[in-house]
């Protein structure tokens, strides 16, 4: 009987626990809003940028937006171009016969640990005739000199010591050529030919030779005319009136044809993404394709007329590819696919080709050099929202991303 008593007694003292705790309410807590971090570029990115007008060069630092105006760069009209190891901008200048390079000041020997210094120019200078082409690969950047044929050799770890670059004639006369640094320190460069040279300034032929410009392998295929090249390290990708023609590092060489579609036209620009694996061949107002060097096939990406610049990102994962009415795509190179899409408000010149918008993006930020505007426009790569338009001081003709482009 005690036993029910003590239960009874426990089970009432129970429900008025629970309802004294009816009649108090715990207190309603109200989370605090976390504030939302504003979009901005890895820490560390930094951006080149030559004027189309003048000599002048802007130095930004991409995530605060901080614009340097550097006068002392004696050329005008000059073009800038990313070393390999991403530290340092070569600016080239055609027209004045001369390369400088431009230290960032972002070491990055690890691939995570990071070391800022000041940005400077090193010390290395180039004075070829005429230099166009630039290719950079490992330690090595070549420069291909137009005016006679001959190649500018500089080494990153030299930029700050070696007072000229070296200069390889490797047996070349003048012409409007292309080198590739292939991954075992040979070099895939175009060679006129010197009995029947097809009219112009073109090469009709592609030799490898060693890193002191002594012949490695001789020429193979004769094509009609060359233009344009891209490497992933061991087979080399050249432009030609022929078809794609593909020289690996061995030497061997064979071509890749274009569809019959393309009638005459022939594509004289080539891009490789380290990322993808893709090669990709183009011509504005014609179109955007894939080429496989293994199966030899020539794929369209796009086709679209309205087809104006495009460039790979900085990982070499996707293609950031914008038309003249102002579509601005982000594009798997392998499928084909359009990822992002939205509309510019870049301007393009009513005539010609001069103050031409260009493309370039890392893995966060895809930026748009409007030289009509004097801005260089800002999205954010994953939804390609606009985040800033930077105005600029001059005309912006080419962008050189620097730095370090960290997770």
């Amino acid at each position: 009987m005690k036993k029910i008593v003590y239960s009874a007694l426990l089970i009432s003292a129970l429900f008025a626990c629970k309802k004294k705790e009816s009649e108090n309410p715990a207190p309603i807590v109200t989370p605090t809003p976390v504030a939302e971090t504003p979009f901005s570029e890895n820490k560390y990115v930094r951006l080149l940028v030559t004027d189309a007008a003048n000599s002048n060069l802007y130095f930004i630092d991409a995530h605060s937006y901080k614009i340097e105006t550097i006068t002392d760069f004696p050329h005008s009209g000059a073009r800038a171009y990313a070393t390999y190891g991403g530290r340092f901008a070569g600016i080239v200048s055609g027209s004045g016969n001369f390369v400088k390079f431009w230290d960032s000041g972002i070491e990055a020997p690890s691939g995570t640990f990071v070391a800022a210094g000041l940005p400077k120019w090193g010390k290395t200078v180039s004075n070829g005739l005429s230099p166009v082409h630039f290719y950079s690969k490992g330690n090595t950047t070549v420069l291909f000199n137009d005016g006679d044929g001959s190649l500018s050799v500089f080494r990153e770890d030299e930029l700050h010591s070696l007072a000229t670059a070296s200069n390889l004639s490797a047996g070349n006369t003048a012409h409007h050529g292309a080198p590739v640094v292939f991954s075992n320190g040979k070099i895939a460069i175009t060679h006129k030919a010197t009995k029947n040279p097809v009219a112009g300034v073109l090469p009709e032929l592609v030799k490898v030779i060693n890193a002191d410009g002594s012949l490695a392998h001789d020429t193979v295929i004769r094509t009609g005319g060359i233009h344009g090249e891209a490497s992933d390290g061991v087979t080399a990708l050249f432009g030609s009136t022929s078809g794609v023609l593909k020289v690996k590092d061995d030497g061997s060489q064979e071509l890749i044809s274009f569809p019959s579609s393309f009638g005459t036209v022939w594509l004289g620009s080539y891009y490789y993404g380290k990322a993808s694996n893709v090669f990709v061949g183009f011509r504005r107002g014609f179109g955007v394709y894939k080429i496989d060097p293994i199966a030899k096939t020539v794929t369209t990406i796009t086709d679209a007329k309205s087809f104006n610049a495009v460039n790979f990102d900085e990982e070499g994962k996707y293609l950031i590819i914008l038309h003249n009415n102002g579509k601005l795509q982000v594009v798997d190179p392998a499928s084909g696919s359009v990822v992002k899409e939205t509309t510019s408000t870049v301007g393009f010149p009513t005539s010609g080709s001069a103050n031409m918008p260009v493309v370039s993006a890392t893995k966060k930020v895809v930026y748009v050099a409007d030289a009509i505007n004097n801005k260089v426009l800002i999205y954010n790569k994953s939804d390609l929202s606009l985040v800033k338009e930077l105005a600029l001081p001059g005309k912006p003709l080419t962008v050189a991303i620097i730095g370090f482009d960290g997770n």
